[in-house]
């Protein structure tokens, strides 16, 4: 793993804490040199005993432990410590003589395996799949693991809303502005299925709603209370840690994007692969002669956007920017020398091939400069972004995850 695939772990590691317990001082001196190298927050300990102590005081996203220790041994510590958090992420190093310990081990749910001497490269490999996974986890669960009150959803520019069991238990402005007319002040007896254009919907219940479209990946015609406009939606359903059958329904706003990108289609296509094309894609480059690179790019002053025009006008924005990238690299996707990705909402990949990589490097860093948005005052469509060339000795997998991780590695 190269010097800048070093930067970019250490950058989504940042506010990882790393617990690492390990009795040999000097194997402890050397991981801890590397680890001080991507981790902010790390603890070390000598013995399992203090290793759960310490754990049991500041929980940790990461522990790291020897197995063979005095007091207590790792495999103990490792017990107790998934008994407070059975998804607590434990990687366990390993000399070959403790080979016999794995079965005990994977029966108390540690997966994760290193064996001494350390190979540097192993090591960082699987540090950067278990930070990738624990950092999709935490953007995931973000809105889901905290107490469902209005200031949580106060930033989100799409519609939001809880249902639990088979009553509306929350809404955010945004859906109400949107979907309630003023008049519905007791949410408690909305019916969800009143704002779908399809008849069938109108006529199930909110939970049954929630079961119709958990899991599908389909666009839906919801109607704008007060202006009998029915607008294109995609809605995300995620069930919550609160109760058995609650369920949060994101509404993402996609008509203005299709309409846009309609009125300024290329090759006659009308809107940006998917995540899932760009998967597909990466089947196909092995066999090909070209060599190709991967851009990660998004917007990178939404905070701005937001306090100066309202979480409402992100949809607007967000639109805006589709357009501008198509314009933008409308020669280079003519000539089939880039393809485009929309990942989720203002996140994008651009694959290239590498003998434009400058061309792509400057338009990306120029972007702010040629195209802004004015809905009062200006601001400037500022960019942040990342690359990496694919590297065809990799799994398809493995590109994926390092492809995800510059993803959620872009400043918002």
């Amino acid at each position: 793993m190269d010097k800048d695939t070093v930067l970019k772990l250490r950058k989504l590691c940042l506010g990882l804490k790393v617990l690492y317990v390990e009795d040999d001082e000097n194997i402890s001196k050397q991981l801890h040199r590397i680890l001080e190298k991507i981790f902010k927050n790390i603890d070390i300990e000598i013995n399992g005993k203090d290793g759960l102590a310490k754990y049991e005081e500041a929980h940790h996203d990461i522990v790291i432990t020897d197995i063979s220790m005095p007091m207590m041994n790792g495999i103990e510590m490792s017990h107790k410590i998934k008994k407070i958090n059975e998804n607590q992420v434990i990687i366990v190093t390993s000399a070959h003589s403790e080979l016999k310990y794995m079965t005990r081990l994977i029966d108390i749910g540690v997966n994760k395996f290193i064996l001494k001497p350390i190979d540097l490269n192993s090591f960082l490999e699987l540090l950067a799949k278990t930070a990738i996974k624990i950092f999709k986890d935490k953007k995931e669960n973000i809105l889901l693991n905290q107490k469902i009150k209005d200031n949580v959803f106060s930033g989100m520019n799409n519609p939001i809303a809880i249902i639990d069991e088979n009553r509306l238990k929350y809404v955010n402005e945004v859906f109400k502005e949107n979907f309630l007319k003023d008049s519905d002040g007791d949410i408690d007896e909305f019916k969800i299925g009143r704002i779908f254009r399809d008849k069938e919907m109108k006529l199930l219940k909110n939970q049954d709603i929630v079961k119709r479209i958990i899991g599908l990946d389909r666009v839906y015609e919801i109607m704008h209370i007060g202006s009998k406009i029915y607008k294109a939606y995609k809605i995300d359903v995620l069930k919550t840690d609160e109760g058995k059958n609650q369920y949060l329904l994101n509404f993402v706003n996609i008509d203005f994007v299709i309409n846009n990108l309609e009125k300024s289609s290329i090759n006659g296509m009308k809107v940006f692969k998917t995540r899932k094309d760009f998967i597909e894609k990466l089947h196909t480059v092995y066999n090909d002669d070209n060599s190709y690179s991967v851009f990660c790019f998004g917007l990178k002053n939404i905070q701005e956007y937001i306090k100066e025009y309202g979480a409402k006008q992100m949809n607007f924005i967000n639109s805006k920017l589709s357009v501008n990238v198509k314009q933008e690299f409308n020669e280079y996707i003519k000539k089939e020398k880039v393809n485009i990705y929309l990942f989720d909402t203002n996140r994008y990949i651009l694959m290239a091939n590498v003998d434009i990589n400058d061309q792509v490097s400057n338009s990306l860093k120029s972007f702010g400069k040629n195209y802004k948005c004015n809905k009062g005052r200006e601001l400037s469509l500022n960019l942040d972004f990342l690359v990496e060339n694919i590297d065809r000795e990799l799994s398809v997998k493995d590109i994926i995850d390092n492809t995800e991780a510059m993803i959620y590695m872009l400043k918002e």
